[in-house]
């Protein structure tokens, strides 16, 4: 009852379209070359980016303006992008899975007051074991990014707390 209930409505959530995520776009800019992502990163996003690379061989950055989503669909973007060797920018905010989405970046640009948030993976029902888990996996995979292992532990902390890169 304490994890198969919340997980149960967690799905219901997620199929219902995650609407607390609110609505995401995909612009294309500055003649192709730029290719801007607002909004929550839902399931179907990746994909979405994905025909959006394949359509567009001369994008060269991904801007970001999010405030997060679901991990695994970020991680699939956040692979699209290494893939390609594209940079990621962010001019205002990339919280939470979004922040995996940036790691991507082979050149990864973060402007002077823009906010890049991280914080431990959370969602409905999870064990205490199945956070330890996912927090594990979340380090190793930010000390692939390049980022320290002493950032990468201080990166798991609880949700409402945001550890910013300027921290």
């Amino acid at each position: 009852f304490t994890q198969g209930l919340p997980q149960i409505a967690g799905v219901a959530e997620i199929v219902a379209g995650d609407s607390a995520l609110g609505p995401h776009q995909f612009r294309v800019l500055a003649y192709g070359e730029l290719l801007e992502f607002t909004g929550g990163i839902k399931f179907g996003t990746a994909k979405e980016l994905e025909g959006f690379l394949n359509a567009m061989p001369e994008v060269k950055t991904v801007r970001l303006d999010s405030i997060g989503g679901r991990i695994r669909e970020a991680q699939k973007m956040s692979d699209l992008i290494k893939a390609r060797g594209l940079s990621t920018l962010v001019e205002k905010q990339c919280l939470s899975a979004c922040t995996i989405v940036f790691l991507g970046g082979r050149d990864r640009i973060i402007q002077s007051d823009a906010r890049l948030g991280f914080h431990q993976p959370s969602y409905r029902g999870i064990s205490a074991a199945e956070r330890s888990r996912t927090i594990a996996i979340e380090e190793e995979r930010l000390q692939n990014f390049g980022l320290s292992r002493a950032f990468a532990e201080r990166a798991k902390l609880p949700v409402r707390t945001p550890l910013s890169l300027k921290s």
